[in-house]
């Protein structure tokens, strides 16, 4: 297996691993999220997703990544049009 094919292999695994396991490591993390692990640590350092730290090792939840990963929704077109309206409804503008 060349080195390239082995390295995508390790990530694939790694991703599969990360899906199925509740507590992750900060490779199996970095993997479940689609960010490098430089990323990752970067994200602990500024404490901009939730970790536990035992030692020197980082963990994190699985379920906390997920509560993360969708807590900064962008509203569909839709739903700002939506909220334009009862926002002018209120004040008394066009229904």
């Amino acid at each position: 297996m060349e080195n390239k094919d082995f390295q995508d292999f390790r990530q694939l695994l790694l991703e599969v691993k990360g899906a199925i396991k509740e507590v992750l490591t900060s490779d199996e993390a970095a993997a479940y999220l689609g960010i490098t692990k430089s990323a990752l640590y970067k994200l602990t350092m500024y404490r901009r997703i939730p970790f536990y730290k035992s030692a020197k090792l980082c963990y994190f939840d699985r379920g906390e990544l997920i509560a993360w990963m969708k807590a900064n929704r962008v509203a569909t077109q839709e739903e700002l049009d939506e909220k334009a309206r009862e926002i002018a409804k209120k004040k008394g503008g066009k229904k």
